[in-house]
């Protein structure tokens, strides 16, 4: 299958280490948004984040979600997604995640330090399917 112009765009706007907001819905029905690091292999987005955290309660309850991605560093560009998540917590899984984005937005040493620090968190996977 060939990849269409837009994926491609796509693809490579979200290969820079840009941070995202990723909005959840409260139970009560409110929105919540959060700043995190994410990974995009074409299909789906994924999330390593603590298991014990809003965004995870959030998504537990009500799957739906709006990730925004954006450069300011010249002019404001964007992408933003509209779909759904799910939590998915095998804790080798999250921190082998953590550890790649770690090091994807931090740098070798500094990643490799913030992923150690976090080890013995129990860690959670977010992935999101884009439905828009």
């Amino acid at each position: 299958m060939t990849m269409s112009a837009a994926s491609r765009r796509v693809l490579e706007f979200t290969q820079h280490t840009y941070m995202a907001i990723l909005a959840t819905v409260y139970p009560s029905g409110g929105p919540q948004a959060f700043p995190v690091w994410y990974d995009y292999d074409g299909r789906r987005f994924t999330i390593a984040t603590e298991a014990d955290t809003a965004k995870v309660r959030n998504i537990n309850h009500n799957p739906r979600i709006a990730l925004c991605i954006t450069d300011t560093s010249r002019q404001v560009k964007s992408l933003t997604v509209l779909g759904r998540a799910e939590v998915v917590i095998y804790n080798d899984m999250a921190q082998e995640l953590h550890r790649k984005l770690s090091i994807r937005y931090l740098g070798q040493d500094e990643g490799r330090e913030w992923a150690d620090s976090m080890a013995d968190e129990e860690m959670a996977v977010i992935r999101i399917t884009p439905e828009k």
